[in-house]
């Protein structure tokens, strides 16, 4: 082993050396150490092509000889002593290749001050050029564990601009590890919806974006969090119960299209506890998403042809049954000439339908239930996959489980069984598969085009989420009516849902899952008229009630000469039960307003925030009593203790409940 000075000009770093930062302050510290004591140990390093020298190690020693001699160099006085840090002693020997990355990496994997990209291109280049060595035992030699060693590994494959937010500290590698689930994938969505192409490196870096923010969290859990927010932005969720504000829901059968088994399904965490899944093929997704929509319209669809051909099939057979009026004209040849044979009478029905076209209605008529029926079955297989571990469930063997909601069974534990025992009282023992879906008859557009006439609007049919002006209501564009939603508020329903030709409309909801059928009305002025006409009559019903009721309050307070049982009994019913003993906040009539109005106090001034505010009160009605008489006093009484029972609502909706009160007086 010969030592000899080399040029630090002719002197190169170990090409197999991983490191790319050197700490310029501890390269001082070693040039002024050096300066001091001299230099310890000398690094080896072998003969490289050009004359030029490649080091073993001692890539700190080769920058602290660098420094001296620029520190030296600006002292022109002391040109000799300068040139001593011009070279510097080196060991040198005939090293191999797989010599000099043993001693390039496992000096500098020992060693602290290496950044995190760093220590991860070390580690791969090591297992690289030793791929006997498992990651255990470099994990083992490194006092790591091995999940570290995997971690650096998958890190390293991440984009550069992610790198550089590892190498700068603003991420550590565990976080920079979660955002390898965005690997590879790209995104033509940009935020809320808006359109923006993303590759993967964006989308990381807004996930790191989101959590090094002034008010976010740099941990572990806070990226993660950042990813569900990124991830969600960008695609579409595939759970039913959840999606975002800004795009679309999943309304497809996610498990019949095999989503959740799909190599292109994301799982992300929305919280420590709860998954997501998430569609990162919009091509695929847009595919299941319309032919959903399809299969609802032509349920509607059904629905209307179903009730098209009820209603023209109901016409052609009263025209047959009505016999055929013969003119006038005819009846006089008749009677001159007997002998001649009548004209053949043409049957009007006939003249508007052949009879194929009378056989396909007749078809589509025997679907009258299809839309509902089809509907019911695949709610019945809903709530067939979600029972399906409770074999003891009711609703199981029940026919009525497509209509039902599910809600009317009852479950008792059993302490002798250790389970659940369900019962319904309303379960319906036929066998289920009794419930078919019926195929869709379609009208042929020649036969659609004669009947369209009579249908009217009927034949006409709408789409909900076409209609509606948001997601969580009712309320739907101007000049349409939710029909649904104001039947049980109109008089004469029967009239719009059976005969209307002017306005009424079948309508579907391509957002909607259970294949529901919808009416909606196109004459808000109709509907608004049949509203208004509704609450008259409930106002008119609930006027007689009250009048009814006011005057048994008046006989009874009539009645009242002296105190009697009934009268005590009253009093001490009202003391327990009347509405003035717990008078909640914001009453719109208490007690004391109701006695002041009927005595006719209104000179009283009290502050509200007074502590004797109430005694005040009772004060000043006391003295008003004084001023009338014992019998119009016990009236009063009468009629307050049964005014503290009355109603308070609207009158259309206005009940007795001064019955029981009012039974105490056999009125």
């Amino acid at each position: 082993m010969v030592v000899q000075n080399i040029e630090l000009t002719k002197i190169k770093d170990n090409p197999f050396n991983p490191r790319s930062h050197y700490n310029p302050e501890k390269v001082k510290e070693l040039a002024s150490s050096i300066k001091q004591v001299g230099l310890i140990e000398v690094p080896q390093a072998r003969a490289a092509k050009g004359g030029f020298y490649e080091l073993a190690y001692g890539g700190y020693r080769r920058r602290a000889y660098e420094h001296l001699a620029k520190e030296q160099a600006k002292n022109v006085k002391h040109v000799t002593e300068a040139k001593i840090w011009d070279e510097m002693p080196l060991k040198i020997e005939p090293l191999t290749d797989e010599q000099m990355a043993i001693f390039g990496l496992e000096e500098n994997l020992k060693r602290h001050d290496m950044t995190p990209l760093d220590t991860a291109r070390a580690v791969e280049q090591y297992l690289t050029i030793f791929p006997k060595v498992t990651e255990a035992q470099l994990a083992e030699k490194m006092s790591m564990t091995q999940g570290n060693i995997s971690n650096m590994r998958r890190v390293l494959k991440l984009p550069g601009k992610v790198l550089e937010k590892v190498n700068e500290d603003k991420i550590n590698f565990a976080m920079a590890r979660e955002l390898c689930l965005l690997q590879g994938l790209k995104s033509d969505r940009g935020r809320y919806g808006s359109a923006q192409v993303s590759d993967d490196e964006a989308l990381m870096m807004e996930a790191i974006r989101g959590c090094t923010g002034q008010y976010s969290k740099p941990t572990v859990n806070g990226i993660k969090e950042s990813i569900y927010g990124v991830v969600s932005g960008h695609f579409t969720c595939l759970d039913k119960d959840s999606g975002s504000y800004y795009g679309d829901k999943t309304l497809f059968d996610t498990k019949a299209a095999n989503c959740m088994k799909c190599e292109k399904m994301l799982k992300v965490n929305r919280t420590q506890s709860q998954i997501q899944h998430y569609c990162t093929d919009p091509k695929c997704w847009d595919k299941y998403q319309t032919a959903h929509k399809k299969k609802a319209a032509e349920e509607a669809n059904a629905k209307m042809t179903s009730d098209l051909a009820k209603r023209v099939l109901a016409e052609t057979e009263q025209r047959k049954e009505k016999p055929a009026k013969q003119d006038i004209s005819q009846e006089i040849s008749d009677k001159k000439a007997p002998a001649a044979a009548a004209a053949p009478v043409t049957d009007p029905a006939e003249t508007l339908l052949t009879k194929a076209e009378v056989k396909i209605l007749e078809q589509a008529q025997q679907v009258d239930a299809g839309t509902d029926a089809s509907s019911e079955a695949i709610q019945a297989r809903q709530r067939r996959q979600q029972l399906a571990n409770i074999p003891d469930h009711p609703c199981l063997k029940c026919v009525n489980i497509g209509r039902c909601d599910g809600r009317v069974f009852r479950q008792n534990y059993d302490q002798e069984q250790k389970k659940y025992i369900y019962t319904c009282e309303k379960q319906i023992l036929t066998a289920p598969e009794k419930i078919t879906e019926k195929a869709v008859v379609k009208l042929p557009p020649s036969l659609l085009d004669k009947i369209k006439d009579k249908a009217g609007t009927r034949a006409v049919i709408l789409d909900m989420d076409e209609l509606k002006l948001g997601n969580y209501n009712a309320e739907m564009k101007k000049g349409h009516v939710w029909l649904d939603q104001v039947l049980s508020s109109m008089a004469n329903p029967a009239e719009c849902t059976e005969t209307c030709t002017t306005g009424f409309h079948f309508a579907f909801d391509s957002k909607d899952t259970n294949g529901r059928t919808y009416f909606v009305c196109t004459t808000p002025e109709c509907c608004s008229k049949k509203k208004a006409e509704f609450t008259r009559a409930k106002n008119a019903r609930g006027m007689l009630r009250k009048k009814a009721e006011l005057e048994a309050i008046k006989q009874v307070a009539k009645e009242a000469t002296s105190l009697g049982i009934p009268q005590v009994k009253l009093i001490f019913f009202a003391s327990v039960a009347g509405k003035h003993i717990e008078e909640g906040y914001g009453s719109k009539e208490t007690a004391a307003s109701w006695l002041f109005n009927k005595l006719k106090i209104k000179d009283f001034k009290c502050n509200e925030y007074d502590r004797d505010r109430k005694i005040k009160i009772g004060l000043a009605i006391l003295k008003a009593l004084d001023k009338i008489p014992f019998k119009e006093m016990l009236e009063l009484l009468m009629e307050f203790m049964l005014h503290q029972f009355t109603y308070t609502g609207e009158t259309k909706d206005y009940r007795i409940e001064t019955t029981e009160a009012l039974k105490l007086f056999h009125v």
